[in-house]
């Protein structure tokens, strides 16, 4: 019941913030063009940055919800960091325009909290027409 409520209070958050955020990004000049747009609708600018309100939300929300896995809290925090970074990559993205090999980089240190908080067993399963090679 806990957990829904925090749910429910991020979703409304997210609702008041976004139209906010939206017209800051609009005064900042973080707008784009849709190109997959008709050209007569292709004078209208879209905000490229919002999904850092939700991202931020639901980080909020989601550490709100850390005393409740507090058996798991270390691969708890290990996907929080991972996500957070991918968030920030996003928005780094929206703003200064990353280059994709720097993109792939970056994402893969992203991936390095929950490669070093794992701890169980990993199997490799080969496809069935590919183990005659082996």
């Amino acid at each position: 019941l806990i957990l829904s409520i925090l749910s429910i209070f991020g979703f409304f958050i997210t609702i008041k913030l976004i139209p906010i955020v939206k017209e800051f990004c609009r005064r900042k000049g973080l707008c784009g063009r849709d190109i997959n747009k008709l050209p007569s609708e292709l004078t209208k600018s879209i905000p490229e940055s919002l999904g850092i309100v939700v991202g931020t939300v639901y980080i909020v929300v989601v550490i709100m919800f850390q005393p409740f896995f507090f058996e798991m809290l270390g691969e708890y925090n290990a996907a929080l960091t991972s996500i957070l970074f991918m968030l920030y990559l996003g928005f780094g993205d929206d703003v200064l325009e990353l280059r994709w090999s720097i993109k792939i980089c970056l994402s893969f240190l992203a991936v390095l909290p929950l490669l070093v908080c794992y701890n169980g067993p990993t199997n490799i399963i080969v496809p069935k027409f590919f183990r005659s090679t082996l």
